[in-house]
């Protein structure tokens, strides 16, 4: 497994998505940062200054960004073993479809936590170009373990849409589109009842933007094991397809 990561790791530095992914991320943390100075210049008053942008990048991010990204990421990082050979090659030697299967997605956690870290840190330069203030040490890590508790949420989430990817030869941009318009629809949602059963929607809920009932943990918790569960027997049954 560390072997298959390791080649996982290197085929990712190759290709030209991370660099769309790190492009993106501060293309909307620019955008946040221009709205910002453009509230200053006229004089509206912001209740929240200390944690303005934290806020803000989250939930674009939660929104708009990272669900389209990862499933960006990690569907061309499948689909690219079929449309490459490399899929054929892997098969005549003993490693199983599905432990490469989840060795993507261990990567693509390791990338998410990157991808989060670098949001947080876009967050926080916006915090002080605008409102020059340097956030508190308290604030650091509540919002540090909320950007990370969340991309964590987000990656559960869209993990049955990337898991899909693999009956797919080239058109995996099918799946972005699907997971651009599954995390749209999140916006609306959480401000319903079903805030937490969504998994998009919960994920801000999770990561301590809003106090939650042990009701709502629970329903969120369910939520995200339907996701977990999908993704596992899918790849199981890709796994066994292979075989058959």
């Amino acid at each position: 497994m560390k072997e298959i990561i390791l080649s996982e790791l290197k085929k990712q530095k190759r290709t030209k998505m991370l660099v769309l992914s790190f492009l993106s991320i501060l293309a909307v943390s620019l955008l946040s940062l221009l709205l910002g100075l453009r509230i200053v210049s006229f004089g509206f008053e912001v209740d929240n200054k200390e944690s303005f942008f934290m806020e803000q990048l989250l939930f674009w991010n939660s929104f708009y960004i990272f669900p389209a990204l990862l499933v960006l990421v990690g569907s061309h990082s499948i689909t690219r073993e079929r449309t490459e050979g490399t899929l054929n090659q892997l098969l005549l030697i003993p490693v199983s479809y599905s432990k490469v299967l989840y060795a993507k997605f261990l990567v693509l956690f390791l990338l998410m936590l990157v991808f989060s870290l670098f949001a947080f840190m876009c967050a926080i330069f916006n915090q002080f170009i605008v409102f020059k203030n340097i956030i508190s040490i308290t604030l650091f890590f509540e919002f540090l373990k909320a950007y990370i508790v969340n991309g964590v949420c987000l990656l559960i989430s869209v993990a049955p849409i990337i898991s899909l990817s693999s009956y797919l030869k080239n058109d995996s941009l099918i799946l972005v589109g699907v997971s651009v318009m599954y995390s749209f629809l999140g916006v609306f949602i959480t401000n319903s009842s079903f805030n937490m059963i969504y998994p998009i929607s919960a994920s801000l809920g999770i990561a301590g933007m809003f106090s939650l009932t042990n009701l709502e943990i629970l329903k969120a918790i369910i939520s995200y094991s339907v996701c977990i569960i999908f993704t596992i027997i899918n790849i199981n049954y890709i796994q066994k397809k292979i075989i058959c």
